[in-house]
Order: C-alpha cells, then sequence, then structure tokens
C-alpha cells in the first residue's frame, strides 16, 4: 500500500486532470507477471519483478503529462467494466475548445463534442470528428515576440541571395528553415524571447553553425563567418531590429483534409490544367503578399553603357537555356507580375528562333544585322543582332545515347502534380530514342536509390516510370551521386566498354530545386560534376512547379555539369524540350563556347549588351583554354543584342563591330575561332527597314528589360513593345511563340496597372 499511496500522492500534484478513481491501485494490482516456462512445460515467475512497478509507474506519469490518452470504462465481459486506453490519430484532434472564460461568453449549447466511440476488449483506434469552434469568438491572446533579420553577403558588402540558414532552438516545436532573398536577406517573425542557433549555408561554402543568436535584447548584432570551398569569406551579420513587443495572437483556423486523407491539390489533373498552388509555409496565404513562397532566385544586375575609348571589347560565355522566360510565362498566366531577379533577358532572346540558316559544311554561321533603336534615345541609338548558328545533325546520325535521368520524388513533387508531369514528358521521349539507346533511373527523396540500370528494354523503362511515388525530404546530392557513379560504371565497366566510351552519356535532373536533407547546397558534389564534364558527362537540368522553386541552384547546377538549364510549365514544354529539341541536347558540338564583340572607337561613340550579366568573362581571358565557358548543341542559336550609339555621319564602308567566336569542338583539344564583320552599309535604315527576326529579337529584349526594371528602359512601357509587336505579326503570323508572346505582353502590361512589381 505505501506504493499506491506515495503513486497517489505525485499525482495529485501535477496539474493535470484527475484519472479515475482507482486508477493507479489497479494498474499496480493488474501489472502482469513476466513468466518462465521450465523444461516440463510449467510457468514461474520471473525473478526480479517485484521491481517494475517502476517502470508502470512512469508510464502513468508520461501518459498523463501527454495527454494523448484519453481513459474511459468500457466492457470487457458480462457485467464487468475496466479501463482501456483509447488512441487518438494525431491528425483528426479536435481544436481546443475555450472555456466560456476564454471566450467571454457561455459555450453555445449546440456545440458539438467528440463522438462516442464503443471499446472493447484490447486498444481501440478511434476516428474522432473535429469540434467546431464556438459561435463567439475567442478573445485574443498576449505574448511576447520578437524578431530576427539576417543579412548574408560576401566581403565585398555584395548581397548574396540563396543562402539557406535554418533557425531552431529547445523551445521551438520545428525549426525553420528559409532563404535568402535577393537583397541576401531573411527574416524570422514571432519568435519567443530567448537564444537561437542558426545554421547559415551557401553554393560553396561551408556551412557555418551559431549558436547564440538571442532574440528580446536591443540593438543585438551577430557576425558570422563562412569558410569557402573557393577560399573565400562570407560575413553573415545580424541584428535583433526591434525588442520584444506584445504582439496579439489570435486562433488559426486549418483546412480540413479530405476523408481520404489527401489534400485536394494532390488530385490528378490533366497536363497544362492551370491548379492553385497551397502556400508552402502550412497558413492560408503566402508571406509579405508574395504569389509563391520559397521561390528563390539570383539577380546578376544589369548591364551599363560602355564608352567605346575605354574598352572597345565585350566578352561572354554563351548560353542556350531558355529557363526565366518560361517561368515568367508561368507567373504571368497565373496571374502575377514574375520578381526582377527572375529575368534573364539573354534567356527571354534564346527562347525564340530567328531563322538563322545553319552551316552546311562547317560547325557554325555568323550573321550580324542592325537598325536604328525604336526604344533608344532616338538620337543615333541602333540595336545590333550577332547571331551564331549551330549545324544540325539528323537524329539518325548521332551516336548512341545512355540517359540517366535522376528525378526528385520528394513530397514536394506531389504540388501541382509536379511528377506526373515528370513521368507523361518521359514517357514522350521514349518514343524518339533509338533501338541502341540506353536509359538509367535514378531516384531520391529522403534517400537517393537505383531504380532502373541502364537498358534498352522500352517496356522495363516505362513500368519503373509507373513505379514513381512522391514523398520524404528531398536528398539531391545523394541522387546526383548515384547518378554519376552510373554512369562511370557504364563507362568504364561495361562489357561493351569501347561502344560505351563513344556514346553520348547524360544525366538529366528533374526536380523542383529544393534540397532540405544530406549537403543542402550541392558543394561536395559540384567538383565532381566538373571533372565528370570533362569526361563528356554532361548534366542538363528541367524545373518543374512553382511555390518551392529553386532557380539558383537549378541553374548553377547545369553550368557546372556544362548543360542546359530548361523550366517546364507545361505538356507543351515537356514536348518541345524532351522530343523536339532531343538531338540538340543530347549532341553537344561545341565546348567552352565564348564570344567577343570588338566595337570600332571611329564609329561607335559607347555600347551595351542586353543580359548576360551572369555570362561575364573578362575580355583578357578570351583565348584562355582554362576558361569556362558554355556548350552548344547540334541545331541550337544563340543571339546577343547590343544597343549602340553611333558616332555623326559614319560612312558606308566604315567597320561598326567584329563579332568572334571561340569555342572546342567536340572529341578535340585545340580552339577554333571564326569571326563575322558589321560595316556601316549593312545597316538598315529605319525600323521598318530591319529584318523581321531583328525587329522580334528587339521587342523580346526589351520586354525582359521592362520586367527585370532596367534602367535603360524605365522610360519605356509595355504598350509600345505591344504596338511595335502588332506591326510585326504580320510577317510572323505563322509562329505560335510570337502569338504566345503578344499574349504575355498583354497580361504583364495589365497586372502593371493594378498591382506595382515587386523584387
Amino acid at each position: 500500500m505505501k506504493r499506491t499511496d506515495d503513486i497517489e500522492r505525485r499525482l495529485r500534484d501535477i496539474s493535470v486532470p484527475e484519472p479515475p478513481e482507482g486508477l493507479t491501485k489497479r494498474i499496480i494490482e493488474e501489472i502482469p507477471e513476466d513468466l518462465d516456462a521450465d523444461k516440463n512445460g510449467a510457468f514461474r515467475p520471473r525473478r526480479g519483478i517485484r521491481y517494475q512497478w517502476w517502470a508502470a509507474a512512469a508510464a502513468v506519469l508520461l501518459l498523463a503529462l501527454t495527454g494523448v490518452v484519453t481513459w474511459k470504462m468500457g466492457p470487457t465481459g458480462p457485467g464487468e467494466k475496466t479501463l482501456r486506453p483509447i488512441h487518438v490519430r494525431p491528425q483528426q484532434l479536435p481544436a481546443p475548445v475555450p472555456t466560456p472564460q476564454e471566450a467571454g461568453s457561455a459555450q453555445p449549447a449546440d456545440t458539438p463534442t467528440a463522438s462516442r466511440v464503443p471499446v472493447g476488449q484490447g486498444h481501440e483506434t478511434a476516428d474522432v470528428e473535429p469540434v467546431k469552434p464556438a459561435r463567439s469568438t475567442p478573445a485574443a491572446t498576449s505574448k511576447a515576440v520578437g524578431g530576427l533579420t539576417l543579412q548574408v553577403s560576401d566581403v565585398g558588402k555584395r548581397p548574396l541571395p540563396g543562402a539557406t540558414v535554418v533557425l531552431s532552438s529547445p523551445e521551438m516545436p520545428k525549426e525553420q528553415s528559409k532563404m535568402t532573398d535577393a537583397e541576401g536577406k531573411v527574416s524570422v517573425n514571432n519568435l519567443e524571447p530567448g537564444r537561437y542557433r542558426a545554421d547559415v549555408s551557401l553554393p560553396g561554402y561551408q556551412t557555418v553553425q551559431r549558436r547564440d543568436l538571442e532574440v528580446g535584447k536591443k540593438n543585438e548584432s551577430v557576425d558570422v563567418t563562412l569558410k569557402s570551398a573557393f577560399k573565400e569569406e562570407v560575413v553573415v551579420s545580424g541584428v535583433v531590429p526591434t525588442p520584444p513587443t506584445l504582439a496579439t495572437l489570435s486562433p488559426q483556423t486549418v483546412p480540413q483534409e479530405k476523408a481520404k486523407g489527401q489534400p485536394a491539390f494532390y488530385s490528378e489533373v490533366a497536363v497544362g490544367n492551370a491548379q492553385p498552388v497551397p502556400p508552402s509555409t502550412g497558413g492560408t496565404t503566402e508571406p509579405n503578399d508574395q504569389p509563391y513562397g520559397d521561390v528563390f532566385f539570383s539577380s546578376a544586375g544589369v548591364n551599363p553603357f560602355v564608352d567605346t575609348e575605354d574598352d572597345r571589347l565585350s566578352t561572354f560565355g554563351l548560353d542556350v537555356d531558355t529557363g526565366s522566360y518560361t517561368i515568367t510565362r508561368r507567373y504571368l498566366h497565373d496571374g502575377h507580375l514574375p520578381p526582377p531577379s527572375a529575368i534573364r533577358v539573354e534567356e527571354f532572346i534564346n527562347a525564340f528562333d530567328y531563322g538563322d540558316p545553319a552551316p552546311r559544311r562547317n560547325d557554325f554561321r555568323l550573321s550580324a544585322e542592325g537598325a536604328p533603336d525604336p526604344f533608344g534615345d532616338r538620337e543615333r541609338s541602333y540595336i545590333l543582332r550577332f547571331g551564331i548558328a549551330a549545324r544540325e545533325v539528323d537524329a539518325s546520325a548521332r551516336p548512341p545515347a545512355l540517359l540517366i535521368f535522376t528525378v526528385d520524388v520528394s513530397g514536394s513533387m506531389a504540388r501541382e502534380n509536379r511528377l506526373g508531369l515528370v513521368k507523361r514528358a518521359l514517357e514522350a521521349l521514349l518514343d524518339q530514342l533509338r533501338p541502341d539507346d540506353r536509359v538509367g533511373l535514378v531516384v531520391y527523396g529522403s534517400q537517393g536509390r537505383v531504380l532502373l540500370e541502364p537498358t534498352h528494354d522500352h517496356e522495363a523503362i516505362r513500368q519503373a516510370i509507373d513505379r514513381l511515388r512522391p514523398g520524404g525530404s528531398t536528398n539531391a546530392e545523394q541522387g546526383l551521386v548515384l547518378a554519376y557513379r552510373m554512369a562511370e560504371q557504364y563507362r568504364d565497366g561495361s562489357e561493351e566498354s569501347e561502344a560505351s566510351r563513344k556514346s553520348i552519356v547524360r544525366v538529366i535532373l528533374c526536380s523542383d530545386g529544393v534540397a532540405n536533407v544530406g549537403n543542402t547546397s550541392a558543394d561536395s558534389i559540384l567538383e565532381r560534376i566538373r571533372q565528370d564534364a570533362a569526361k563528356g558527362v554532361e548534366l542538363t537540368t528541367v524545373g518543374f512547379g512553382m511555390g518551392n522553386y529553386n532557380d539558383t541552384l537549378m541553374e548553377r547546377l547545369a553550368d557546372t555539369g556544362d548543360g542546359r538549364y530548361a523550366y517546364v510549365d507545361d505538356f507543351e514544354e515537356a514536348h518541345r524540350i524532351f522530343v523536339e529539341e532531343l538531338t540538340g541536347t543530347l549532341l553537344t558540338i561545341a565546348h567552352d563556347a565564348r564570344s567577343q564583340v570588338e566595337f570600332d572607337p571611329k564609329t561607335v561613340e559607347r555600347w551595351r549588351l542586353l543580359g548576360y550579366e551572369n555570362r561575364d568573362i573578362a575580355d583578357n581571358r578570351f583565348r584562355d583554354p582554362t576558361v569556362d565557358a558554355g556548350e552548344v548543341g547540334a541545331g541550337q542559336t544563340v543571339t546577343a543584342l547590343y544597343e549602340v550609339k553611333l558616332k555623326p555621319r559614319i560612312p558606308g564602308h566604315r567597320l561598326v563591330a567584329t563579332l568572334r567566336l571561340r569555342y572546342r569542338p567536340t572529341g578535340r583539344e585545340d580552339f577554333v575561332e571564326i569571326e563575322r564583320r558589321l560595316r556601316a552599309r549593312d545597316l538598315a535604315r529605319s525600323w521598318d527597314d530591319a529584318s523581321s527576326r531583328l525587329q522580334l529579337a528587339s521587342v523580346v529584349g526589351e520586354f525582359a528589360e521592362i520586367l527585370k526594371h532596367s534602367f535603360w528602359a524605365k522610360h519605356d512601357t509595355l504598350g509600345e513593345v505591344l504596338s511595335h509587336l502588332d506591326r510585326l505579326r504580320g510577317h510572323l503570323a505563322g509562329d505560335p511563340r510570337v502569338q504566345e508572346l503578344g499574349d504575355m505582353i498583354r497580361q504583364a502590361r495589365d497586372l502593371q496597372k493594378n498591382q506595382p512589381a515587386k523584387e
């Protein structure tokens, strides 16, 4: 009885609801004795069992404290009752009903309670109906909260967007993970006063943990140094902007899920139909009135005008990416203006076909043209277009290919049916493959795994694609490591090693770009990607979904892997990338391709390159073979636009600019350099006399500049851009892409009238 009295006394000291009468006594009396069987089959009590009552007492205290178990009296036999725990499913726990004192009035009589559940023998599982809140609004509670803002920048005080900051503390039920915005800032609000740990990571740098961030003090400052894998440093400074204030916290309403336990936005729909993207934060709306939460872009700024007398050379790596244009189309289709940091002007320009003829014999054909600029300052202002067209290769003439698809199957890929779109794209691609092509499939969620070894068997490939299901966290690093390991084993360990070494090997990453398990910045594999790219194993990244999307990481991985970055917003775009442009994606004909334009100071007063800000190369390294530049595939084209101001009274024979292209052909170690000259007599006399391809490129470039909030387009309007496009449509009536461009410009114009663009 001494044990019973002691347990009852301890329970009375705990501020939890009283257990049913006699509970502790009955538990102690009914503690089963462990039995051991002897050689004859008889059972006897095990020694030391008397000390196990402490375990029972601890269990009683734990259950009473957690409040997870509801104790009820239920029948176990005729005329008998005993206590059995009822386990309530966590996702169906009713919301707490405020007391009359909290609500400010009496509980309404018609407020339903949890449904009664008959209890039999054993542990029962009860489906409890959610309790509807009282009709009267609960009184708001007050709580002291503060905020924390971190600024991530390099030693030159330049902001570093895309850094991941994970904030945690013993008081927080769940850590918060955010990425810095375009200004390198991240803010976390509604924090209780106390000490927090911040884990800061950034691509190219080692993760740094800071354990002494404190919320609740005035003028609290923090300095954190990230050690770089590239021998640079990043300084992270944080300031608590205000002392904690008395904030009003009101109850939140959480939408109820479907009966099947699956949110409505996970349902299967026809690909291409618009679907609402649920908030990424778990609330009802995204923070700061953003259209999508957890979407990360990096801005490289806007190119300035350069006086030719100071610098006559413009040097940049070629780029065939188109992701920025498609992302903007997605934003506008959903009724939102894209953030300026999402705009890369060159990717808009290169999303269109300007009809530049491909060479018949050589790898490339260069073109150059110019005309008065309708969007310039109107006085000797010209727009120049330089085109680079790669030779075309018939699909039957290319070498066999090994395509290693690395597919993100994490839980975020269930949103908007992203994984369903990936599956349809892969199935469409199978119809374009040759009999000697092979496909391998690697998937990653919380962990990476090989789903299909390289094979010719299309039926096996289709079955593997059909087995793709979303779920888990996102360990992108492990998935890519497995994909490159598969490529290495195929090329070095295959029985057909000689044939395999001549094959095209591509790793194709299909993901929303978000990584939250393992090395989330993928730093540890960047060098591996570079090494494999040098051996011919290139990485193409294809993005899916919006909201919880990382454009910054997807573009960087593709650049490091010498591949292309594209974004898919519907099945038509997926078909374009995986079917129509497959040969260009697979067959690279030029490595480390870079361009240099030299302007004649006697003719050109100043010049400015539209886009390619993050592709800039130092002029004196144009012929440096160690410079990592761009890759161009068969049949692909690259276009560069320049705004220039000419000097007055230029004779027709005078040289305006010289375009040079330098690249390393596939299979060779030496570089090839070609050039094309543009003279004053090659310039059109007026905008209307210019070719339709120059006019189209100019309209596309100006559209992107306005969306990017370029200083040089601040006086131009989307109405003017649309007017010039309408005049051009008669020449390009059969191009659906031009029709689409007109729709996008109108959508952006209407949105600008109703809402300001936000960074």
